[in-house]
C-alpha cells in the first residue's frame, strides 16, 4: 500500500519532469537566485542532470545530488520529508545538544541544552521570553501515586515556547552575528528562516512554496497534521499556520495534545518600513496516567497556554537598517492534581503561574565606513507576575526589565570580520550587570570558522525566585505514602560565563564536511533546582528547591560530519562534556558522551519513477551517573523515504529493538527513569504546492 502511494505521488509531483527531482537531503539549503536578497529565504531549486547510475533492469543506484554550498544551515524542509517534526528532529544530527527526551509516543519531544552549562537552545528571534524553572529534574511515579507533578513550570524545551517546525524551512548558524542577548549565542540561537522568520528586505520570489501540507500516523495514537498557506492579498503578503499534534505516553503520562494557531500579515509601509502584524495562539496538555485503568479516569495534568500579538516595523537600506517590534501576550501554566481522593488529600488542587506583558524591542545598524557598522538595540518589558494555589492568589505584583546593547563589526577582508559587543541589563528588586563580547570570525573555500571570547550573565526566572513553599501528599496504590515540597529561591543572583567558544567548518575535499564546535567556560554563581529524597515518619519524602550550585569549570567538544560519496551519504554528531557534577545541567541526568550517527543508501527504481532514501541511524550515550542512574544505552532506527521535490512520504521505524531507554522523569521506583515508549511505527506525507 506504501509502494502504492508513493507511486501515486511520483506521478502527480510538478517536479518530475522527464528526470528525477532532486533529493532534497541536504543540511544546506538551495542558494537564492543572483537577484534575491543575499539571506532570502526564497529559495528556487537549481537544475538537476538527468539521472546516472548503475543500470539493473529497472533497478539504478544513483549518487545523492551534490548539495549547494551554503555551509552552516539546515534544510528543514529536506528534513520535514523525512519524517522531522520538531525542532529536537531537525538539530539531532547536525549539533551537539543534550536531549532530555520525553515518554511521548510521535515526533521527539524534551529539552535541548549546550552540553557544557546547560544553556538551553532556542531559536534565535524569540520575542517575548519565557518563564521557566531553571534547570530543574521532572520528576514522575504511579507507583507513588504522584502522576508528573509540577512539569508545567519545570519543561523546558522548544514546544513549550510555541515552536512550531512547521513554520522553518532552514536554520542557519551565520559567521556574523549582530544580536548578544546572552552567553553562548553562536551555539544555542540558529537564526530560522521560512515565510514566519524572513529576512531584513526579503520579499516572496517566484518557486517559493504557498502551501505545504503535512500529516503524520504512527504508533501510540500518535497523529500530527498541520498547514501552513502564503498567499497575497491587496499586494500585501499574508502567511497562516495550523498545526495539531496528539500522541498517547508512557507512564508516568498518559496523553500529550497540542495546537497551534500562527499568523503573519504585511500592513503596509509607513516612513519607508514595512509594518507587518504578527499572532501567536498555542495550547498544550499532558495529562498523567495515575487513575489509567480506573473505572472513572480522573488523570491530573499539566497545561500551558501561550498567546501574542506583536506589531513589527522594519526597514533595509544600503547603509542604515532599522527594525522595532512592540507586542503584548499572556503565557500560563498550571499543574492539576488527579481529582481522586484516594490519591491525595489535596485532590483537584490547582496551581499556577500567570504572566501578562508588555515589550517594546528596536535594533539599528549603520554602516559608516565600508569595513565599519555600529550596531545598537534596547529591548524592555513590563510583566505581571500572578501565582495561584487554586482559587487563592499567593503573589501578585509587576517587574521590569531592559537591556542595551551596542557593538561595532569592522570588515577584515572579503569573509573576514571582528566584532565588539557591550550590554548593561537591569531588572526591579535584581542587581544590574554588564555583558561583553569580543568576536572574530573567516570564511574560505574549504575552511571557515567563528571564534568568541565573552564574560555573559543568565538571569534566573521569576519562578526560580518566588515560587511559594508548598507541600502534597500522596498516597500510592501499593500504600505508599510520599511527601512532594517544593519552593523558590528569593536570594539567587544571575550566574556568569566567562570564556572562549567557537566552532568552525572545514572541507578536506569535495563531499566531506567536518564540523568542531566546542567551549571552555567559568561558570559564578551557578543555580538550579535540587532534588532530594529521604525516608522520615513512615513517609517518602521529595523535595526540589531552587537553589545556588557554586562556581568551577564546565567545557565541551563535539565533532559533526556529512560525508557523500555517490549513493552513500553518511552523517552525524558525537560530543562529550567536562565540568564538576553539581554544576549545570543536572535536569534528566545527562550523559557525559553522545553520538547521533545516520547511514543513507540512495535507491532509484522505475527508472527514475521512484527516488527511494533507505537509512539507518544510531542514537548512542554514555551512562547517567546523576538522579537518574542508567547504563549506556544505544538504539537503532531505520525508515525508507521518497523525495519527489515538491513531495515526500517516509515510513520509519524508532527503537527497532525495543530497548525502552530511560526518559528524563525520575521516578524512585525505575533509577533508570521512566521509559520511553520502545518500539514504534511512524509514516506520513509532506508536500508543498507551489504557484
Amino acid at each position: 500500500m506504501l509502494l502504492a502511494a508513493l507511486l501515486f505521488l511520483s506521478v502527480l509531483s510538478p517536479a518530475r519532469a522527464g528526470a528525477v527531482a532532486g533529493d532534497a537531503d541536504s543540511t544546506r539549503t538551495t542558494a537564492p537566485p543572483a537577484s534575491a536578497p543575499r539571506d532570502s529565504a526564497a529559495t528556487v531549486p537549481a537544475p538537476l542532470p538527468p539521472p546516472s547510475g548503475i543500470q539493473r533492469s529497472r533497478l539504478t543506484v544513483e549518487p545523492f545530488p551534490e548539495p549547494p554550498q551554503a555551509a552552516g544551515s539546515i534544510d528543514v524542509d529536506a528534513q520535514r520529508k523525512m519524517g522531522a517534526a520538531s525542532l529536537e528532529d531537525a538539530l539531532r544530527f547536525h549539533r551537539a545538544a543534550a536531549i532530555s527526551v520525553l515518554p511521548i509516543s510521535g515526533p521527539t519531544e524534551g529539552s535541548l541544552a549546550l552540553p557544557d552549562g546547560g544553556g538551553p537552545v532556542r531559536l534565535l528571534t524569540s520575542f517575548l521570553d519565557t518563564q521557566r524553572a531553571t534547570d530543574e529534574h521532572l520528576i514522575g511515579s504511579i507507583t507513588y501515586g504522584w502522576g508528573a507533578p509540577w512539569m508545567a513550570f519545570a519543561l523546558d524545551d522548544p514546544r513549550a515556547d510555541g515552536v512550531e517546525a512547521l513554520d522553518l524551512d532552514s536554520l542557519r548558524f551565520p559567521l556574523e552575528r549582530e544580536s548578544f542577548g546572552g552567553p553562548g549565542e553562536a551555539l544555542t540561537r540558529p537564526v530560522p528562516r521560512g515565510p514566519a522568520f524572513p529576512a531584513p528586505g526579503d520579499t516572496t520570489g517566484s518557486g517559493v512554496s504557498r502551501t505545504t501540507l503535512v500529516y503524520q500516523r504512527g504508533s501510540g495514537n500518535a497523529q500530527l497534521s498541520g498547514i501552513r498557506l502564503q498567499t497575497t492579498a491587496f499586494r500585501r503578503r499574508v502567511y497562516a499556520s495550523y498545526t495539531k499534534n496528539d500522541a498517547d505516553g508512557w507512564a508516568p503520562l498518559l496523553s500529550a495534545k497540542t495546537s497551534r494557531y500562527a499568523l503573519r500579515a504585511e500592513l503596509g509601509r509607513v516612513a519607508s518600513h514595512r509594518l507587518e502584524l504578527e499572532g501567536v495562539l498555542h495550547k498544550r496538555t499532558i495529562e498523567d496516567s495515575v487513575s489509567a485503568g480506573d473505572l472513572f479516569e480522573t488523570p491530573g495534568r499539566s497545561e500551558w497556554d501561550r498567546r501574542h500579538v506583536t506589531l513589527i516595523a522594519s526597514r533595509a537600506g544600503e547603509r542604515f537598517s532599522d527594525s522595532w517590534r512592540f507586542g503584548i501576550g499572556k503565557e500560563k501554566e498550571t499543574w492539576v492534581i488527579s481529582t481522586d481522593l484516594n490519591r491525595s488529600p489535596d485532590a483537584g488542587t490547582r496551581e499556577g503561574w500567570e504572566f501578562p506583558m508588555m515589550v517594546a524591542e528596536g535594533a539599528m545598524a549603520w554602516r559608516s565606513a565600508p569595513s565599519v557598522t555600529w550596531i545598537t538595540s534596547l529591548r524592555a518589558a513590563s510583566r505581571k507576575l500572578l501565582h495561584q494555589m487554586s482559587s487563592l492568589p499567593t503573589l501578585k505584583e509587576r517587574r521590569g526589565d531592559a537591556r542595551a546593547h551596542g557593538g561595532v563589526r569592522l570588515a577584515l577582508g572579503s569573509k573576514a570580520g571582528a566584532g565588539l559587543d557591550a550590554a548593561y541589563d537591569v531588572r526591579e528588586t535584581q542587581p544590574a550587570f554588564w555583558d561583553a563580547r569580543g568576536s572574530l570570525w573567516a570564511g574560505a573555500k574549504r575552511l571557515r570558522g567563528r571564534l568568541d571570547l565573552e564574560s555573559a550573565h543568565e538571569r534566573p526566572t521569576w519562578v526560580d525566585l518566588l515560587t511559594p513553599a508548598s507541600q502534597h501528599d500522596f498516597f500510592g496504590p501499593s500504600g505508599n505514602d510520599s511527601r512532594l515540597v517544593r519552593s523558590g529561591d528569593p536570594t539567587l543572583k544571575p550566574r556568569r560565563l566567562t570564556g572562549p567558544l567557537g566552532s568552525a567548518v572545514f572541507t578536506p575535499f569535495e563531499g566531506l564536511d567536518l564540523e568542531l564546535s566546542g567551549s571552555y567556560r567559568r561558570v559564578t554563581d551557578d543555580f538550579g533546582w535540587n532534588v532530594s529524597a529521604d525516608t522520615s515518619g513512615g513517609f517518602y519524602d521529595v523535595s526540589s528547591i531552587a537553589g545556588a550550585r557554586g562556581s568551577g569549570w564546565v567545557s565541551h567538544a563535539a565533532l559533526a560530519w556529512e560525508l557523500r560519496r555517490g549513493a552513500l551519504r553518511l552523517r552525524g554528531v558525537g560530543w562529550i562534556r567536562g565540568g564538576p557534577d553539581s554544576l549545570s545541567p543536572q535536569a534528566g541526568s545527562p550523559p557525559r558522551r553522545a553520538i547521533e550517527a545516520a547511514v543513507a543508501w540512495r535507491l532509484v527504481l522505475f527508472k527514475g519513477d521512484l527516488p527511494l532514501r533507505l537509512e539507518v541511524a544510531s542514537h548512542a550515550r554514555g551512562p547517567r551517573l546523576g538522579l537518574i542512574r542508567e547504563p549506556g544505552q544505544v538504539t537503532w532506527d531505520g525508515s525508507v523515504s521518497a523525495d519527489f521535490g515538491s513531495a515526500g512520504m517516509f515510513l520509519r521505524v524508532r527503537d527497532v529493538l525495543d530497548r525502552r531507554p530511560g526518559s528524563a522523569i525520575w521516578d524512585p521506583a525505575l533509577p533508570s527513569g521512566a521509559p520511553t515508549p520502545g518500539r514504534a511505527l511512524q509514516f506520513g506525507v509532506s508536500w508543498n504546492l507551489l504557484d
